[in-house]
């Protein structure tokens, strides 16, 4: 029974770091995209592409920029 809940938690801990690596994987790509709808954003001059287009794709971006940041930080504690 020892070994079975060894293996669990061995488990359980190589789980959380998979999902921490790829929260990681997740921020860097997602700050990157998030620089270039920025820059998207400011350098459109038509207000319909800008507000109804570009906008929207960025608040979505941001929302998830925001969980991959709250998984990252949890992360580490769930390993303790």
């Amino acid at each position: 029974m020892a070994a079975r809940d060894e293996a669990h938690w061995r488990e359980r801990g190589l789980e959380i770091r998979r999902r921490w690596r790829t929260a990681l994987e997740d921020v860097e790509r997602l700050e990157g995209e998030s620089a270039e709808l920025r820059r998207r954003f400011y350098a459109a001059d038509d207000p319909y592409v800008r507000d109804n287009q570009i906008k929207p794709e960025w608040d979505r971006l941001l929302a998830g920029l925001d969980q991959a940041r709250r998984t990252l930080e949890a992360a580490p504690r769930e390993l303790d």
